[in-house]
């Protein structure tokens, strides 16, 4: 949407709908998500590189979806891959059919690459994790605060318990991907 209404790689945006964007951090007179609506309009005041120029445009809020797997493929006859890049709402869906999608091939075992996942959704981890886990087993295991009761995750949906498969990660694999 930005693209389309004229905004440009290296513009900064100074003002958004009038109002003087400084600084980071939640302002408490942002809009909630309830009001940003698909299809409603946010007016942007852009500072424009090289010369400094001020320019304005508005933008129509859309709806878009960057995908959690970023590749998938076979790396020989029998072994795929798959890169999951983010763990978003319906990140382990994406990631079963990419996965069915590779046994469909042939692949008889999977490399599943977490590198430079910074994680996201708990339970979705959680659900990803669950397709090559035995059901009923526990994922992961979170302590409330003060003491509470330890809450188990457990597996849900099991699709390839016995597939073997390789992970892969780094220094930046992180939060719900750790949970992987």
């Amino acid at each position: 949407p930005a693209l389309a209404a004229g905004i440009r790689p290296g513009d900064r945006i100074i003002a958004a709908d009038g109002v003087p964007v400084t600084g980071r951090g939640d302002r408490p007179d942002a809009p909630r998500d309830s009001t940003l609506t698909v299809g409603s309009h946010v007016s942007f005041t852009l500072w424009r590189a090289p010369f400094g120029d001020t320019v304005r445009v508005r933008v129509a809020r859309s709806a878009w979806h960057v995908p959690a797997v970023t590749e998938a493929g076979m790396l020989a006859d029998s072994v795929g891959y798959v890169r999951l890049a983010t763990i978003s709402a319906r990140s382990s869906e994406e990631l079963e059919q990419r996965v069915e999608a590779l046994v469909q091939r042939g692949a008889q075992a999977v490399v599943l690459d977490l590198r430079g996942n910074a994680g996201g959704l708990f339970e979705e981890g959680v659900r990803a994790a669950s397709l090559f886990l035995p059901r009923g087993v526990v994922v992961a295991s979170l302590m409330g605060r003060g003491g509470t009761d330890v809450q188990p995750h457990r597996a849900r949906h099991s699709r390839w318990t016995e597939l073997p498969l390789t992970v892969l990660v780094d220094a930046r694999t992180a939060s719900a991907a750790e949970v992987i």
